[in-house]
Parts: structure tokens; C-alpha cells; sequence
């Protein structure tokens, strides 16, 4: 292994005479692109220059026999570590005693044998390479002296190249003398190794240590040796790349001014640049041309004109006529909101009234206008049950106002009822204290509101009925039940309603007679007013309901207290229609002209304390177990033909029936 870092020398070398050879083949191709037909005058100069090179063909020549002697300097070392090879071999192998350490370091050095042996097979190689590089650089030399026979004024500049490679080749030859010392010096170890291993040959541990040491010794002399060797050849590569190039700069800086003599000579033949448009000035020039193929001549648009406009119509009109500086100062058409049409408007708009639209969306991203979302959110959307714990607690009396205008002295006012009553459901009532929303205006409800699971207890809804003020009207949209019979102003389930104080329930409900009124209807489609159920409480105090189909429904575990002194129910369909399981109290209220004052139906329990029952068509009616108590009630006379009700009960008084029973007292 040692001796193998030892020859690479010889790898190096070459290495080192390829860079040399391309560089020397680089010339000529670059001399072969230059025009020299006026470089003839000096033509003894180049022969001198050609024989510098010849000279330094011989130096090559010489170096190729320096290598020559160096191959053979190598065989004679190979030659003779054989002869002392064959000689340990013969030493070790009379002793018997350490014969297998003979084996071993027999198989060794024949490793290193035939290294020594593939490294000078691969030298063989090379060597035959170099001839074969050194045709071609012959071949070339030939090219270069036919071109160099038109070439003047770089003699000097040839003369120093050639004097730099034979300093090179000397600085080569000088290598090869140090790499063949050292193999001289590595041949001089092995023999010593050797003798010294023949002189210890009765000792066997003394022989093996020694043979150690001189492996160790072998290892730092090739490792020197390699370092000394790979040091020589990058420094002598650096050198012949640095020296090429400044050659090659030099020669082309003059070629380039010969060959910008030649190119102003040239120049000069072509137009003045002063008075001449490059390409890039006409194609700019040109831009602003119009393009013919698509631009009217003057007589083809003197034509257009006189077919659109007269000329005494232009000469005579034309200050109705826009310039072009005011057409520019217009929007185009794509960047302005149009009337009609379709458009996608970016950013954000904001208006200062809301937009108006009297069409319901029909489609996910459309907007929905106030009506569409008030029906469907009362009808089909019940409110969330708030959580006493999270709900704010009343600490004082407030009151809002709801209405076309404000109330003087409201905290809040709205301008619908049902954002009054949701915001309401914000609070829960403390001891004594509530919200009092009072009405302003009359307020019309287009479709159901609708609250499940809801606590309103805290809120009192003011419309400001009494003994000399009729006081506001809550009013049905006229077609609350226009596709259905099951619509009423107000619908709770589960909950507890606000208290309605002095309000007006007003639908669109008439009796089946005609001429109907415009407007009005009979029967199951006409308006209904508030209906509770599911376990519901309702309260009302001094209200009035008229023109309603039902104007009160109470159903299923529920409960109601209709009180006032000036409470009524008049020109209804029913007045107070309970069933399931309910209790109704009806207190001091006066039913009239009403088809059915009270329906009592499925064990619902109503008592009517005073209050008066006329012009109805029935007064009470009991079904299916139903059950009226009356205190104090006046049901008009049968003999007053103007008040009496067409019959006062469906059953006997005080008497239980199939259909329930009615107490009288």
C-alpha cells in the first residue's frame, strides 16, 4: 500500500503535461478566428517565432524522454526489490521456527508486488496516451506554424510563451528528478528493512517489530512523498493556467483593436446615426401610428359623417354636440352602477337608507327584506329559551316606546314590536319592577309572532286603552291566514306572555253576510287573536279584541286571566275558546255581537266572574266534558228582543250532561 501512494507520481506528471497540452491546443483555435490577410509584412519575425516553437517541441520531446528515463528508473527499482524479495524469501524459509510469519509478510510485499506491478501497467498506459497526445500536439503544431505564417506583431508575446514553458518543463524535469531520489530513498528502506530483518531472523519478536517499524517508516515516506509530489503539480498547474490566460488576454485585447479598425472601416460605408432611426425609435414611431387596416382615411370619415349628420345640422347644432375632452371626463359604462342589467359591485357600500325591495329572496345569497324575515322567523323559528342565570337583572322601572315616534321620557324605542319584545327577553324581572313598553302609534303585524319556551312576565305592553280613550290598536296584516285557518297576532307556547294593558286586538272577521265589507272575511281564513298553549300563561288587563275569527285560544295545560272593568270582546267569530285540561278566568269582560261568547271543550275549566254576555248567537257552549262557572254574569234577557242572545247555553243550567255542565249563580 505504501509504495502505491509512492509511484502515483507518475499519474501526477502526466496529469500535469495534459493541462500543458490543452493549453498549447487552445491557440490555435482561437488564432484560426482572426483574420490575418494583413499581417504579411513581417513574415521573418514569425519564423523566428517558429523556431521558438520548434525549440519548444524539443523541450517537450525532451521531457517525453525524462519520463522515458523515469519508467525505466522504475523497473530497475522493481527489478531489484524482486532480487531482495526473492532473497528475504529464501532467509525465512530455512527457519522454520517463524516460517509463518515469512508467509505472511511474503503475501504482503507480493501485494504490494502487484501493485507496484498495475501501477506500472497504468504508467505503460499513460506513456502510450502521452505519445498519443503528443501526435496531436504535433498535429497541431503543423496547424499553428501554417496559420503563424500570415500572423505579425505577437512575436515577442509567442517568444515569452515559449521561454515560460521551457522554465515549466524544467520546473517538470526538476519534479521528476525529486520523485525518482525518492523512490531511490524508498528502494534504500526496503533493502535496510530487509537487512535488517535477515540479522534478526533468530529472534522472532525483535524480526516482527522490526518489520513494524519498517512499515511505519514506508507509510510517512509515501505520505511525504504524495504531499510533495500533489503540491508540485496544483502549484505547476496554477502556474501554466495563469501564464495561458494573460497570453490569451493579451492577444486578444490587440486583435480586438485590429479587428474595431476593421469594423469603423466598415461603419463608415453605413447611414449617419444622427440623421437615421434605429429600429427601436421606428417601432416606437410607429406605435403611435393608428393601424391603417382598422382606422378610416379622412375622405372615408367625411363620408361617414355626411351619411349620420347633415352639415348645416353640425354647423348649426354642434354646441349639443360633446367634445372629446368631455367624453373623456365620463365614466365608461363597465365602471358605473347601471339600471338595468346584471352587475358584481366590489367593496364596500355603504347607504344612508335602506335599499328597497318588494320581492321575497327566493335563493341562498340573497338579501331578505323586512316582511320576508318577520314571517318566517314568527312563524317557523321559535325564540331560544333564555337562562335566568344569564339574563339581566331588572333594577329599577324601565320604559320604552314602540312606534312611529318616540315616547317622551323612553330609555329605548323601537320602531316594530317583536325587536322590542326580543330585546326584552334580555331581562328577568326582580320583585316589582318592569319593563313598560308603550305603543305610540298603531302597530300592524304582518305575519304571527311566535315565542316558545319564553319568560315575558317582567314586560308590560301598553296601549293606552281607558274609560275615555280608545287607546292603540295591535292590528293583524290583512292576510295573516290567507293560505291557512291557524294564524294568530300572537302564539306562545310554553311560556308566560307579557301583560297586555289597554291594547286592542284588531283582525279582518265579519259575520258570512252580504254585501261583505272590503277586506273582511268569514270564517276559518279571517284573523285570529292570541292563542296560548302547551302549559302557557296570558293576562290581560282592560283590552279589547274585536273583528277577530278566535280571538282568544287557550289549549293544553294552559292558563289565562282576562280582567278590566272595560275589557271586551265584540264582532268575533269566538270570544274565548279553551280546551284540554285548561283554566280561564274572565273577569268583569262584556261579550257582544259575537257568534259564540264562550266554548268550554274537553275538561277545560272557565269561570266567568260579572261581566255581561248580549247580542251573541250562542252565549256559553260546554263539549266533551267542558265546564263553565258563572258569578255575576248577565246574559241579556230573552225578552229584550234587542240584546237577547240568539239561546244562552248548549245545556241545562246546573245540570250534568253528556256534554259537560254549566254552574250559574
Amino acid at each position: 500500500m505504501t509504495t502505491i501512494h509512492d509511484l502515483k507520481l507518475g499519474s501526477n506528471t502526466l496529469e500535469v503535461l495534459e493541462v500543458i497540452l490543452k493549453s498549447l491546443e487552445a491557440f490555435p483555435d482561437e488564432i484560426a478566428k482572426l483574420d490575418l490577410s494583413k499581417f504579411t509584412k513581417i513574415a521573418s519575425d514569425i519564423d523566428k517565432s517558429y523556431q521558438n516553437v520548434q525549440t519548444t517541441q524539443k523541450n517537450v520531446t525532451a521531457m517525453k524522454e525524462a519520463i522515458s528515463q523515469t519508467k525505466r528508473l522504475i523497473d530497475e527499482i522493481k527489478s531489484q526489490m524482486d532480487n531482495k524479495l526473492n532473497t528475504f524469501n529464501a532467509d525465512f524459509l530455512s527457519t522454520k521456527e517463524i516460517k509463518e510469519v515469512i508467509l505472511q509478510t511474503q503475501s504482503a510485499i507480493n501485494g504490494v508486488k502487484r501493485q507496484i506491478d498495475a501501477i506500472k501497467s497504468g504508467f505503460d498506459s499513460s506513456y502510450a496516451e502521452f505519445n498519443t497526445k503528443k501526435e496531436k500536439f504535433d498535429k497541431k503544431s503543423t496547424e499553428v506554424n501554417q496559420n503563424l505564417a500570415n500572423f505579425n506583431a505577437k512575436k515577442d508575446d509567442f517568444t515569452n510563451m515559449a521561454n515560460e514553458a521551457n522554465r515549466q518543463i524544467t520546473n517538470l524535469q526538476g519534479m521528476v528528478e525529486n520523485a525518482t531520489n525518492s523512490l531511490t530513498e524508498l528502494l534504500n528502506n526496503v533493502n535496510s528493512s530487509v537487512d535488517t530483518a535477515n540479522t534478526k531472523k533468530d529472534n522472532l519478536d525483535a524480526s516482527i517489530q522490526t518489520a513494524n517499524t519498517t512499515k511505519q517508516e514506508l507509510e510517512v515516506i509515501a505520505r511525504n512523498t504524495e504531499n510533495l509530489v500533489n503540491n508540485a503539480a496544483d502549484e505547476l498547474k496554477n502556474r501554466i493556467s495563469t501564464a495561458v490566460n494573460e497570453k490569451v488576454s493579451s492577444v486578444t485585447g490587440v486583435l480586438k483593436n485590429e479587428i474595431l479598425t476593421q469594423t469603423d472601416e466598415k461603419l463608415n460605408l453605413k447611414a449617419n446615426q444622427a440623421t437615421t432611426y434605429t429600429k427601436t425609435e421606428v417601432d416606437s414611431k410607429l406605435g403611435l401610428k393608428a393601424d391603417k387596416s382598422t382606422t378610416y382615411t379622412k375622405a372615408e370619415t367625411n363620408n361617414l359623417l355626411n351619411t349620420k349628420l347633415a352639415v348645416a345640422t353640425y354647423n348649426t347644432d354642434k354646441a349639443t354636440f360633446a367634445t372629446k375632452t368631455e367624453l373623456n371626463t365620463k365614466s365608461n359604462s363597465n365602471a358605473v352602477v347601471n339600471l338595468t342589467g346584471n352587475q358584481t359591485i366590489a367593496g364596500v357600500k355603504t347607504f344612508s337608507a335602506p335599499p328597497v325591495s318588494a320581492r321575497n329572496p327566493t335563493a341562498n345569497n340573497q338579501v331578505a327584506n323586512k316582511a320576508y324575515v318577520d314571517s318566517v322567523g314568527n312563524a317557523k323559528v321559535a325564540l331560544t329559551k333564555y337562562n335566568s342565570e344569564v339574563l339581566i337583572p331588572l333594577t329599577a322601572n324601565l320604559v320604552w316606546s314602540v312606534g312611529t315616534t318616540g315616547k317622551s321620557g323612553a330609555s329605548k324605542h323601537f320602531n316594530s314590536i317583536d325587536l322590542a319584545i326580543n330585546e326584552a327577553l334580555k331581562y328577568r324581572q326582580t320583585p316589582s319592577k318592569y319593563i313598560d313598553l308603550y305603543l305610540t302609534s298603531d302597530i300592524t303585524v304582518p305575519s304571527q309572532l311566535y315565542y316558545y319556551g319564553v319568560d315575558l312576565k317582567h314586560l308590560r305592553i301598553q296601549g293606552g286603552r281607558s274609560a275615555s280613550n280608545a287607546g292603540f290598536k295591535i292590528i293583524a296584516g290583512a292576510n295573516l291566514n290567507a293560505n291557512r285557518s291557524d294564524r294568530y297576532i300572537f302564539y306562545f307556547e310554553r311560556s308566560h306572555t307579557p301583560i297586555f294593558v289597554g291594547v286592542t286586538f284588531k283582525g279582518n272577521w265579519v259575520p258570512n253576510t252580504t254585501p261583505r265589507p272590503t277586506g273582511m272575511k268569514a270564517g276559518a281564513k279571517a284573523d285570529n287573536g292570541i292563542r296560548v298553549s302547551n302549559g302557557s300563561y296570558l293576562q290581560t288587563s282592560e283590552c279589547r279584541f274585536e273583528n277577530l275569527n278566535n280571538a282568544t285560544l287557550i289549549t293544553y295545560n294552559s292558563k289565562a286571566c282576562l280582567y278590566g272593568s272595560i275589557s271586551s270582546i265584540e264582532n268575533c267569530n269566538v270570544g274565548v275558546f279553551t280546551h284540554d285540561n285548561t283554566n280561564v278566568i274572565v273577569h268583569n269582560t262584556t261579550i257582544l255581537n259575537t257568534n259564540i261568547a264562550v266554548k268550554s271543550h274537553a275538561l277545560a275549566r272557565v269561570y266567568l266572574y260579572r261581566g255581561s254576555i248580549s247580542k251573541c248567537s250562542l252565549g256559553l257552549e260546554v263539549r266533551y266534558g267542558g265546564n263553565i262557572s258563572t258569578n255575576g254574569t248577565t246574559l241579556a234577557l230573552q225578552t229584550d228582543a234587542t240584546n237577547k242572545n240568539t239561546s244562552d247555553a248548549n245545556v241545562a243550567y246546573s245540570a250534568v250532561t253528556n256534554h259537560g255542565i254549566i254552574f250559574k249563580n
